[in-house]
């Protein structure tokens, strides 16, 4: 009988795997709904049980009976203040128009501005993740002709789980920018051009690196010798979305670069990074060992990714300090994937690393919790 009972529970995990095998994007929403509800408990208990709170970003809780104010610590304040009052004055041009543009329409039917701000977060995280898996299998070693189930959620979970990974479920662009940015490459590969100039554009206007994102694309065709009129196409409907953006900021401020302009109000652009390398932490040390590693891990098979992954190094060398680098960096797939793949056969190894992720995301989710900011 427990013979029995044994082959019936099999067969129905069979069942399941199976059919989560067909539907990768039911894959993509059961991921979410587990990292929302772990990241909220987490917080829920920081929030109640840890007294070491940082009362410096109060004033950013824009609804203080909302449970998830937290949330919006920070930068999703200042996402939830454009959508509220558009760009009223030039600090606020640092952040991109598509984010806020999106909880303002979201706004007209659900109240809580920080809760329409999440609801755009966590349904894009869905895409996102999705995008990545089809990324995982177009570019990663070993699955491109069978592919199992848990094969993608072991390679999710280094982008799902990375160290930032915490503004992926809050108010913060980083899950819409996720989903633009894989989606428009992985259509790329589907040489579905159009479509993938198009998605490109609308993450040039959602993020300040969606620039890198372009040049990867360019890149990517000109490795597949496309030919040069299409990838003027894809350049130009890609960068409109960015040019846009600047012909507003010229003619509300005169400065089509006025988003540059207000990075040195947010302390960015002020002075070489070599003044500021005491700042450095940890994570940002493995981050620039990681990326550096990604582009000769990738130069033989793909040069585009090896360029793409040295372009992040920019953030810190061009802005003059590590403020942020670490959220900037959950885009650069290239390191991720390559960081699967090279573990994928080394079950130990590869449960390790997936233990410290675990430990390092919920460590950072707590931080954001009780109002740390985290870099």
């Amino acid at each position: 009988m427990h013979e029995t009972n044994q082959q019936k529970l099999l067969k129905i995990r069979r069942t399941i795997n199976q059919y989560l095998q067909h539907h990768l994007g039911l894959l993509a929403l059961i991921c979410v709904i587990v990292t929302v509800i772990s990241s909220t408990v987490l917080s829920y208990g920081a929030i109640h049980k840890i007294t070491l709170n940082n009362e410096i970003p109060s004033h950013h809780y824009l609804e203080p009976n909302n449970p998830l104010k937290y949330t919006a610590n920070w930068d999703g304040s200042d996402y939830i203040h454009i959508a509220n009052n558009g760009y009223d004055t030039g600090f606020y041009t640092g952040f991109f128009p598509v984010y806020p543009m999106l909880i303002k329409i979201v706004n007209y039917l659900i109240p809580s501005a920080i809760l329409c701000g999440l609801l755009i977060s966590w349904a894009s995280l869905i895409g996102a993740i999705y995008f990545y898996a089809k990324l995982v299998k177009e570019f990663c070693k070993g699955l491109k002709q069978k592919t199992q189930n848990s094969d993608y959620l072991k390679a999710v979970v280094y982008f799902l789980l990375f160290p930032s990974g915490v503004y992926l479920v809050s108010v913060y662009t980083e899950s819409l920018f996720a989903l633009l940015s894989f989606a428009a490459i992985y259509y790329l590969t589907k040489k579905k051009y159009l479509l993938s100039a198009i998605l490109i554009s609308i993450a040039c206007a959602t993020h300040v690196t969606g620039v890198f994102v372009l040049l990867l694309m360019l890149l990517m065709l000109l490795e597949q010798k496309v030919k040069l009129t299409k990838i003027i196409q894809v350049g130009v409907i890609g960068s409109l979305g960015l040019l846009g953006y600047m012909a507003y900021l010229w003619k509300s401020y005169n400065n089509p670069l006025q988003f540059l302009a207000a990075q040195k109000q947010h302390h960015w652009l002020e002075t070489s990074l070599w003044n500021n390398l005491s700042l450095m932490s940890l994570l940002d040390a493995v981050l620039i060992i990681l990326l550096i590693t990604s582009a000769i891990y990738w130069w033989k098979r793909r040069k585009s990714f090896s360029v793409y992954s040295l372009l992040f190094l920019l953030i810190p060398l061009m802005g003059g300090q590590f403020g942020g680098f670490p959220r900037y960096t959950i885009i650069a797939f290239p390191m991720t994937i390559m960081m699967y793949e090279y573990l994928q056969n080394k079950e130990s190894l590869r449960l390790a690393t997936g233990l410290l992720l675990s430990a390092v995301w919920a460590y950072s989710v707590i931080f954001f919790a009780v109002g740390y900011v985290v870099t």
